[in-house]
């Protein structure tokens, strides 16, 4: 899908605890900075469905394991793709691209995002869990 990227970013493990890093302005997915944000999410919980009209997401999780799942309203394709502290990748997630997410670990897993503008609930649509034929549950 052209609205969503998924890049390798760097995790270096260190004796004393491991460095995560997220993303820097010489980066080809960063554009501006709006603000970042954490978002927690408990096991088996699902945060969806928003689709940002303007927000660029590049979105990190640090803590645990979440799986995203993305619907391209144009191919009417459904895309999925797990991230998290021991899979450690960055996700771009442009705007017009309907999303959603779960927590999949054992524990609490913790996303990180930054974003090119600042949260406006004007921008962004949302719906309920159900909008989208998806099957959330955990096999």
């Amino acid at each position: 899908m052209k609205n969503i990227k998924v890049s390798k970013i760097n995790k270096i493990e260190l004796p004393e605890g491991d460095l995560y890093k997220f993303i820097d302005n010489k980066n080809k997915n960063f554009n501006e900075f709006g603000e970042v944000y954490f978002s927690s999410i408990k096991p088996k919980s699902v945060k969806a469905w928003k689709l940002h009209k303007k927000m660029t997401l590049n979105i990190v999780v640090p803590v645990g394991k979440v799986r995203f799942v993305l619907f391209d309203d144009i191919k009417k394709k459904m895309f999925e793709v797990k991230i998290g502290q021991n899979d450690y990748k960055l996700l771009t997630i442009k705007p017009n691209t309907w999303y959603g997410f779960q927590g999949i670990s054992k524990e609490i897993s913790l996303v990180a995002n930054l974003a090119n503008i600042r949260h406006d609930e004007k921008e962004m649509s949302r719906q309920s869990d159900d909008f989208f034929p998806f099957d959330w549950s955990i096999k």
